[in-house]
């Protein structure tokens, strides 16, 4: 893995951080996809490979950042 250009997940409810952490990772060289919930963050996880997941822990809905780190593991 070349941290200088990792595929990274980033999964948070909350748009403004959304925004501002995929900014600053995509300006640093990284390839983000982002997800607005744990639910939506857990399919991708399934469906695609990611060097890193960044996750909110307090996450409204059926899935928390805690389900995705259980999941993920």
């Amino acid at each position: 893995m070349n941290l200088a250009s990792a595929r990274i997940l980033l999964i948070d409810d909350e748009p403004g951080m959304r925004e501002v952490l995929s900014a600053v990772l995509g300006r640093a060289g990284h390839s983000v996809v982002v997800a607005e919930s744990g639910q939506q963050g857990i399919i991708l996880i399934g469906a695609e490979i990611f060097d890193l997941i960044i996750t909110d822990v307090k996450m409204p809905g059926p899935y928390s950042g805690m389900d995705v780190l259980k999941t993920t593991k």
